[in-house]
């Protein structure tokens, strides 16, 4: 079975690459009725208009359609069904002043429920997130967030214990694309890092985990990144459910 999915996952990267080579010059996604600025923090809490709202809800229904007939993302939920996993259902919700997103700051972007099995993305904040396409931006969230779902089907996650949830973020940052050089480039994070490649990717990997274990009210005072080290080498090795690592640094 394993030798199977391992040519279907080929297969998949072949697509996912020829559509990623066919599209250097992305098309522009239509312009939000709030307009994205450099200052994004100010486009974020600027009061929305119930137009801006049906935008904004929009946009995310319509890129969850468009991302279920991914090969990244058909490729997570096919190895969650052989798995015997029960496939999360993806909802579309406003975040800002909700949970670790008070007052002006912006923790989370996404989230996984366990105990709903939902994955949710934040349409109010994720339009606005840096400057790349619609598309990029939803795709590495929803991506993150199966990751999440597939640790907790598959190791039975529990997140009130550090090493466990920094692992599972380590996971997610890792296989989501979110720390290619091209998406870390966009968010003007690459003079932070490594001159290497593979350790750039490594650091953005630790510092996007160690920014989500800050949530965890577990943590308390303690250095998230004690947690993130201790776990980094087996969970950034760990390419579960993928044979290979899904994306090009």
């Amino acid at each position: 079975m394993r030798e199977g999915w391992k040519k279907l996952f080929s297969k998949f990267q072949q697509v996912a690459h020829a559509e990623e080579d066919s599209t250097s010059e992305e098309k522009p996604d239509p312009k939000p009725t709030i307009p994205i600025t450099s200052d994004r923090m100010k486009v974020l809490f600027r009061d929305r208009s119930p137009e801006d709202i049906a935008f904004e809800h929009k946009e995310c229904i319509d890129s969850v359609k468009e991302l279920v007939d991914d090969p990244h993302v058909l490729y997570i939920l096919n190895e969650m069904r052989e798995l015997g996993c029960a496939l999360p259902k993806f909802r579309c919700t406003r975040c800002i002043g909700k949970g670790a997103n008070q007052g002006n700051c912006i923790k989370f972007t996404g989230g996984y429920h366990n105990s709903l099995n939902q994955v949710l993305l934040c349409e109010d904040i994720i339009l606005y997130s840096d400057m790349s396409s619609r598309t990029t931006k939803y795709k590495e969230i929803l991506l993150h967030e199966l990751i999440h779902a597939f640790d907790h089907c598959r190791a039975k996650i529990n997140v009130s214990n550090l090493d466990h949830h920094a692992c599972t973020e380590i996971r997610a940052a890792s296989l989501s694309g979110e720390c290619r050089f091209k998406r870390e480039f966009s968010r003007g994070s690459f003079p932070f890092y490594s001159t290497t490649i593979f350790g750039r990717m490594k650091e953005c990997v630790k510092f996007h985990a160690a920014e989500s274990l800050k949530i965890n009210p577990n943590l308390g005072d303690e250095d998230p990144m004690i947690y993130v080290n201790r776990q980094f080498e087996n969970c950034f090795n760990d390419l579960e459910p993928y044979v290979e690592r899904p994306f090009r640094l």
